[in-house]
């Protein structure tokens, strides 16, 4: 290579990404495990050019095996932290919300997302039961959704009490809301209003491709719902 070109590669700001252990588009979940040895066999062989599929290239034994010593630390991190979560009883949920890359390890979450990595290994152990009876039938919680609607005076105070949360930052409970209102009433304009703002917050603030893809294309579908309704009075 080019002196001058491999000092214009070291020169450029390196954005390192959290590992995709799951992507968001239906793939297998990529074993931790075996990742992180594989990235040890590359190790041991000292490269001295990295060029990664979504990142710049690294250059330099020393570097590259920072990079790629980084990256396998990252992954057994959350592994550790997931099987030890696991085995004090945590469910999935809570460990995606507790789990974060120590600092010294942190990676920016473009691709993958940290949380995402953690039910990736979860899952991979534990499968998809959650050892709530429930979960053994194939009727799922969103059946009784109408139900507790319902109970709640109808789709117009439980998409209300949506637009409440997502006044107060609370966008995913606002999403949560307003998806229970739908299964009651799919035609509700107020809860059609409540899923569109919730999901335009969260696309705000998004900083993940895959995440920020697919609020845009439920950002467009509920839109359309809410172009198709007949005109209010």
């Amino acid at each position: 290579m080019d002196p001058r070109a491999a000092r214009r590669v070291r020169r450029r700001p390196r954005v390192r990404l959290v590992p995709t252990l799951y992507t968001l588009r239906g793939t297998r979940p990529r074993w931790a495990l075996d990742w992180a040895r594989s990235l040890d066999r590359v190790i041991a062989l000292e490269p001295e050019v990295l060029l990664p599929g979504h990142e710049e290239p690294t250059l330099g034994r020393d570097p590259v095996r920072r990079v790629l010593t980084r990256y396998r630390d990252a992954i057994l991190a959350l592994h550790d932290a997931t099987v030890r979560g696991m085995n004090e009883g945590k469910d999935v949920r809570t460990l995606m919300r507790e789990i974060a890359m120590p600092e010294d390890l942190r990676l920016a979450e473009y691709y993958g997302r940290a949380s995402w990595a953690v039910r990736a290994i979860y899952e991979g152990y534990a499968g998809w039961f959650d050892e709530e009876p429930a979960s053994m039938y194939a009727e799922p919680a969103a059946a009784v959704w109408p139900d507790l609607v319902g109970l709640a005076g109808g789709a117009g105070p439980v998409a209300a009490r949506g637009q409440e949360l997502l006044e107060a930052g609370e966008a995913v409970r606002a999403l949560h809301l307003a998806d229970a209102a739908l299964a009651a009433d799919p035609a509700h304009r107020c809860a059609l209003e409540t899923r569109l703002a919730a999901l335009r917050r969260l696309a705000a603030g998004s900083r993940n491709s895959m995440e920020s893809g697919w609020l845009r294309h439920a950002i467009a579908a509920t839109a359309d719902r809410l172009a198709r309704l007949p005109a209010s009075d």
